[in-house]
């Protein structure tokens, strides 16, 4: 017979024994765990049985004792001192006295990792005590889901989602938390991404989302939060101060003070070091005056075009026209006009003038004037200004002699 075998035999022989003497050697002197756990089961002797749960080796054999023992006392000190959780709550799930019960389910909560603890707690008194005073946060956020005051409970939900070492409780914890000032509190200064964003996902009141729009340390979530601020005066004072030209740039987007904003935008695409930001100022940028100062000074040929888009005035592109260090700029200009005898002037002024040789010929043959065009043909001083020149008039003759004076 296998070993096994001989093993059960022996823990079924044990299961019928109601001799106690015997049951207690077995119990304590026994070589096999099983056969032992079944003289534990039938023991009444609770000098025995406390002594067994209190020092035996194996936590399975505590349990079996501790489910016999009916000793008031004995009770009490295992559940205080065992070093096995499920032993201590074993224990104090044997007491009749339900006010201690719940004393020392409050001590186990506060001190171990026991969400049986929590759980059969009954006074909300006790589960306040534990939301306040447990070490583990687990415990705490266990608690808080069962109070009554809810006001607490968003205390205990805040002091986890800004202060706790884990991630996923954490996000737990904001996924709780509905206190707008602690929200807030969260969407400003957590450095992780989503954890961030899941508190201002949830954010609404205008005074909180007022102050991380000021306030957050990341400029992404001040710039989500101005798109949720309809308070004008908050607008205002971000437009003028926030140190991230990007979002004053949206704050005064916002704005219902036209002047005010023009301000803005003006101020930061004269000044601004990043070339995006100034493009993305000058975008929003109405007044003229300003739009050509930066299509002249502008060092940033994407900036300064953004600018000749935006101009309407038709003198004030001109002068650009003539003006503009980007060669390129100048014939686009021209093809920007609506007034097309102001056109066909500047195309003069560049034919005649300009420093690049391949402007002045774009210019020629864009020109419909035939004297002018015989001008230039006649007393060009580049070859090829000349011979585009003559190839656009009509007067053959004179474009014969043209040739023939290149030649």
């Amino acid at each position: 017979m296998k070993n096994a075998e001989k093993s059960e035999i022996r823990k079924a022989a044990v299961k019928k024994l109601t001799i106690q003497s015997v049951l207690a050697d077995v119990a304590k002197n026994g070589k096999e765990h099983g056969v032992r756990e079944a003289a534990v089961d039938n023991l009444v002797d609770q000098t025995l049985l406390v002594e067994i749960a209190k020092n035996d080796r194996y936590n399975d054999l505590h349990m079996a004792a501790v489910m016999k023992i009916t000793d008031r006392d004995a009770l009490v000190d295992i559940a205080k001192n065992n070093q096995d959780c499920d032993v201590r709550i074993a224990a104090i799930e044997r007491l009749t006295d339900q006010n201690l019960a719940e004393e020392l389910y409050v001590k186990l909560a506060k001190k171990d990792w026991s969400y049986r603890a929590v759980d059969n707690l009954t006074k909300q008194e006790s589960l306040a005590d534990v939301a306040k005073h447990a070490t583990d946060n687990n415990m705490r956020m266990r608690a808080a889901d069962r109070l009554t005051d809810q006001t607490l409970a968003q205390k205990v939900y805040a002091r986890i989602a800004m202060n706790d070492k884990d991630r996923e409780l954490r996000m737990d914890a904001i996924v709780r938390l509905t206190d707008q000032n602690a929200l807030a509190d969260v969407a400003k200064n957590e450095t992780e991404f989503s954890l961030r964003n899941a508190a201002f996902d949830k954010l609404f009141d205008q005074n909180s989302l007022a102050d991380v729009a000021k306030n957050a340390t990341e400029s992404c979530i001040r710039r989500a939060a101005i798109k949720k601020i309809n308070d004008q005066s908050v607008q205002t004072d971000i437009a003028k101060n926030d140190k991230d030209n990007y979002v004053r740039i949206m704050a005064a987007e916002k704005l219902t003070d036209q002047s005010l904003a023009q301000e803005v935008f003006a101020y930061i695409a004269k000044n601004d070091e990043d070339w995006q930001v100034r493009s993305d100022a000058v975008r929003n940028l109405t007044v003229q005056s300003v739009l050509d100062h930066i299509a002249k000074t502008d060092e940033k040929s994407d900036v300064h075009e953004e600018a000749v888009e935006k101009l309407t005035d038709q003198s004030v592109l001109a002068d650009v026209a003539k003006n503009s260090k980007f060669d390129y700029m100048r014939m686009w200009v021209v093809d920007k006009l609506t007034d097309r005898s102001l056109a066909q002037e500047l195309l003069v002024e560049i034919a005649k003038n300009d420093s690049n040789s391949g402007l002045r010929k774009e210019a020629v043959e864009r020109l419909t004037d035939q004297n002018i065009l015989a001008d230039i043909a006649k007393t060009g001083k580049d070859a090829v200004v000349r011979l585009a020149a003559a190839e656009m008039l009509t007067d053959q003759n004179l474009a014969q002699e043209v040739y023939a004076d290149i030649y």
